[in-house]
C-alpha cells in the first residue's frame, strides 16, 4: 500500500514543472518546444498551447511552465512561457501589451488609447485599407504614391472640393482677365 502511495504522489509532483526553452519552432502541428526542467532533465517535441487568437514562438531562453498529464513525462505540454523581462513594457495597472524581442509593440493604454511603435526606423504596414471613423491626425507629413480621394479638405483658409473639381484633370482660365480656359490634359 505504501509503494502504491508513494507512486501516486511521485506522479502527482511530476504534473506541473518550470522549465526553460531550449529551442521552440513552427510545425504542421503547432509550435513545438525542447525544454529543460529542474535536475537539467530535457523533454522535446513538447507542444505550446497559447490563448486564442495569440500565437508567437518563445524565444530560446524563455521561462515555461510545462503541465505533464498524470504525471507522465510522456505527454507533456508547455502552457505558459515568458521571455527576458527586460523586454517588457512599463505598464500601469490594468493596461495590456502586445511585444516582442525586436522592439515592436501595441500598447492599450488606461486612458484608453491604442499605441503602436514599430522598432527603430522600421514602418508601420497595413495589408489592408485603414478606415479612420472620426478623422485622421498627423504631426508629420503625409505622403500618398497611389490617388488620394478626399470629400473636403482644409489648407489654411482654402478649402479644395474633390467632389466638384478633379485635380489631376481640372480645366481652369489661364492668367489673363478674359484668358481662355486651359487645354484639356493630353491635348
Amino acid at each position: 500500500m505504501i509503494r502504491l502511495l508513494e507512486k501516486i504522489r511521485n506522479s502527482i509532483r511530476l504534473i506541473v514543472g518550470p522549465c526553460l526553452l531550449e529551442k521552440a519552432s513552427k510545425e504542421k502541428s503547432g509550435i513545438q518546444a525542447n525544454v529543460v526542467l529542474l535536475g537539467n532533465e530535457k523533454h522535446s517535441g513538447l507542444r505550446v498551447l497559447q490563448q486564442y487568437g495569440i500565437a508567437s514562438v518563445p524565444a530560446a531562453g524563455s521561462e515555461a511552465v510545462a503541465l505533464f498529464v498524470g504525471g507522465s513525462r510522456d505527454n507533456g505540454f508547455v502552457v505558459a512561457t515568458q521571455g527576458d523581462s527586460g523586454d517588457i513594457p512599463a505598464l500601469k495597472e490594468g493596461e495590456v501589451a502586445l511585444f516582442s524581442k525586436f522592439g515592436q509593440t501595441i500598447l492599450l493604454k488606461e486612458d484608453g488609447s491604442i499605441e503602436m511603435t514599430a522598432a527603430s526606423g522600421k514602418d508601420i504596414v497595413l495589408k489592408s485599407r485603414l478606415v479612420a471613423a472620426s478623422g485622421i491626425l498627423s504631426n508629420s507629413d503625409i505622403k500618398a504614391v497611389g490617388d488620394v480621394v478626399a470629400g473636403l479638405v482644409k489648407s489654411g483658409e482654402t478649402y479644395v472640393e474633390t467632389t466638384s473639381i478633379h485635380l489631376k484633370t481640372h480645366m481652369h482660365p489661364t492668367a489673363g482677365t478674359g484668358s481662355p480656359s486651359s487645354p484639356t490634359p493630353g491635348t
